[in-house]
């Protein structure tokens, strides 16, 4: 809250949460056996999503990262009270979604097969133990991959 530019004061029995610019009073809060503890209910509810600032990316967050499509609809019904008008800009994404949004590459598919016979080269995995057994109560499991003709066995294993 003080990187945001608020100012908070604890006192032996309350604390205050103040805005340094106005020195508007936000919030208080009581002392509760050494917990100062605000109580949301004394709020007035329009000041819920109330933002110091006209930032329409504060909006976006606070919505759970809705797209920008959405809030700008929502400003434009005047369904959320004060919420800016705000308008909607083509491509431009929060930093946070983009990184939310990352996928890993995939390999890029082998145009041709390096093996020349099968049993050549083999890709094996060992994996377990897996909470969910199976009917013979074997709960690992052991793959094996032909790296010519792509057959797979998949062999179930009590112990590893």
């Amino acid at each position: 809250m003080c990187d945001s530019g608020f100012e908070v004061v604890f006192k032996p029995n309350i604390c205050e949460i103040r805005q340094t610019s106005s020195n508007k009073l936000f919030f208080t809060g009581s002392r509760k056996k050494n917990i100062y503890v605000l109580d949301l209910n004394d709020i007035p509810a329009e000041s819920c999503f109330i933002s110091p600032e006209k930032d329409k990316w504060i909006w976006h967050k606070r919505a759970g990262h809705i797209s920008m499509k959405t809030v700008a609809k929502l400003s434009q019904l005047d369904l959320v009270r004060g919420l800016p008008k705000i308008s909607f800009e083509k491509d431009k994404i929060c930093e946070a979604c983009v990184k939310g949004k990352q996928v890993k590459s995939s390999f890029k598919t082998i145009e041709f097969i390096s093996t020349q016979k099968p049993l050549e080269f083999l890709h094996i995995d060992l994996f377990g133990p897996v909470q969910t057994t199976s009917l013979n109560r074997k709960r690992y499991g052991f793959v094996i991959v032909d790296d010519f003709s792509r057959f797979t066995w998949v062999l179930f294993l009590k112990h590893r």
